[in-house]
């Protein structure tokens, strides 16, 4: 799947925003977001969706406390970052829709507002 992909976005999305979450929680966010996701098999065929319904899922089902799975340990995360979450799911969301309209220009900008520089191409 997409696992290290969508790791390595979100981790990007960090950088590039200065969202106040650790890099655990943000790998565990992403995996967590996959375990149920339609595409997981085929992450790199449906990468814009992927990332978008990432946001989608973090935005949606978090509290600032996760459980690490077989762990029993929980983790606490805050809530600092979810405004910054709620904006990357908005510009997600936009970027899928003009991909779809095939308006690629316009979702490079909403990608672009993500990750910075580090937009996949």
């Amino acid at each position: 799947g997409g696992t290290r992909d969508l790791v390595r976005l979100l981790k990007a999305w960090q950088s590039h925003r200065g969202v106040p979450i650790s890099s655990v929680a943000l790998e565990w966010l992403a995996i967590d977001s996959l375990v149920d996701w339609e595409h997981e098999r085929d992450g790199s065929r449906y990468y814009d969706w992927m990332v978008r319904d990432a946001f989608v899922h973090i935005d949606r089902d978090h509290s600032d406390i996760i459980e690490i799975p077989d762990t029993g340990e929980h983790l606490t995360i805050g809530t600092a970052w979810r405004p910054l979450a709620r904006v990357a799911r908005d510009h997600a969301v936009k970027a899928c829709e003009c991909e779809a309209e095939g308006r690629d220009r316009d979702a490079w900008w909403e990608w672009e507002k993500i990750f910075g520089d580090a937009v996949p191409l």
